[in-house]
Formats: C-alpha cells, sequence, structure tokens
C-alpha cells in the first residue's frame, strides 16, 4: 500500500497561545505542523524542503503592506490553499478573505472541530490537479465571499452583533474593561490571550469611531443610563 506524507500545515499567527493551540489541534488531526511564526517573512525563510499544501494565517499579519505580495510570490504555491484566522465574523473579515482567495475562514474563540474540517477541506482542494477543473468552487472574490457569507449566515458569532456592531464578546470585554479590570485580567477571566482582548478593543474603538479609553467609558455610561 502506498503512503502518503501527512498534509503540510505552515501557521502564520503572532498570538503565542494561538499558535500553540492550532498546532496541537491539527498535529492531534495527523496534519505536519512545523513550529508557527509570527511573520509572512519568517514564513519565508522556514519553507526550505517543500511548499505547504496549506498556510494557515491570522488577517492581522497583513497589517504590513508588504505582506500580501510577499505571501503570493513565496509563500502560496500554486496548489498550497489559504485558511485565514479573524478576530470575528463580519464582512471586514469576509472581504478581506475573499481577495485573497482564501479556501476558508475561522472565527475566535476556536473550534477545534471546526479548525480541523476548515483545514481538512483545503487540504483537499490543495490535492486537486492543477490542471482539473474545480467543479462549484468558486473562481471570483465576490463568488468566494458569497460561498462563505452563506455558510457563516446562521453563525452564533454573526447573530451575536447588536445595532452599534458590537459583538457579544466584545461588549463583555468593554464591561470588564469599565469596571477596572486590566487587560491580564480580562483575559484570563475570559479564557482569551491578552493578544486578543486588545484585538477585540481595536475592534470597539474603530466600530464606535472612539479616540481612546476616555471616550469609550463615557459611551458605556451612556448604554447603562
Amino acid at each position: 500500500m502506498v503512503q502518503t506524507a501527512p498534509v503540510l500545515v505552515v501557521v502564520i499567527e503572532e498570538d503565542r497561545t494561538t499558535a500553540r493551540q492550532v498546532q496541537g489541534c491539527l498535529t492531534a488531526a495527523g496534519f505536519r505542523v512545523p513550529r508557527p511564526v509570527s511573520t509572512v517573512d519568517e514564513a519565508v525563510w522556514g519553507i526550505k524542503e517543500a511548499a505547504p499544501d496549506v498556510v494557515l494565517m491570522e488577517l492581522a499579519v497583513l497589517e504590513d503592506p508588504t505582506a500580501v505580495s510577499t505571501l503570493r510570490r513565496h509563500v502560496l504555491a500554486p496548489r498550497t490553499r489559504l485558511v485565514c484566522l479573524a478576530e470575528e465574523a463580519g464582512r471586514p473579515a469576509l472581504e478581506q478573505a475573499a481577495l485573497l482567495q482564501a479556501a476558508g475562514i475561522v472565527f475566535r474563540p476556536l473550534v477545534e472541530p471546526q479548525l480541523v474540517a476548515t483545514v481538512t477541506l483545503a487540504a483537499a482542494l490543495a490535492a486537486q490537479p492543477a490542471a482539473s477543473p474545480r467543479g462549484r468552487e468558486p473562481q471570483t472574490a465576490e463568488q468566494k465571499l458569497r460561498a462563505i457569507a452563506a455558510l457563516l449566515s446562521d453563525s452564533p458569532a454573526t447573530a451575536d452583533t447588536a445595532e452599534d456592531g458590537l459583538t457579544g464578546r466584545e461588549r463583555e470585554v468593554v464591561d470588564l474593561l469599565a469596571s477596572g479590570a486590566r487587560v491580564v485580567t480580562i483575559a484570563q477571566q475570559l479564557g482569551l490571550s491578552p493578544h486578543t482582548v486588545r484585538n477585540h478593543l481595536k475592534s470597539v474603538f474603530r466600530k464606535l469611531n472612539l479616540r481612546g479609553q476616555h471616550e469609550l467609558f463615557e459611551y458605556w455610561k451612556r448604554g447603562r443610563g
């Protein structure tokens, strides 16, 4: 019987806690996952022997303006599939994943069976011969966006978004911060990393167009009144 090599998954994730969780989960599922890296440049140096089948990458990494071009030129081989990791379900993340022609997207907090299923699907797409038709796989960014949005239409994270655009998790973070808790304490109480808590706060400031914690506290007090 011919034995096939394990699927190679490269993880690009800034938060070490999340990176270790992803590596442990995918390794237990039978994937080959080298030590995660935190930048696209580190991924380039780490890929020496073979191109990865799947790249799992935190979308926040792409805040570096050169990261997208480096990713496409040096990390994503023609058959490599990209899976994006995002802080929250919402159109901005879906649009970014679609423009990158991602094979899938996973949202925090991580649900390990969903993570494994998404990477498994991406690996199956990577295994397709380059010349073979891909059937129902979306070909344009808009088609891919519609497909991902359809999968997430019943997502609890999407349904949990309030009129002001904040998710339930973001409201939890704001409530704890307003009660005097520090970022590290909030992370411990919610089972998150401090990095993830800070990302939630950045999202809150962006959505509410606030310039600092003072304005955030004023917003919180108005909501409680």
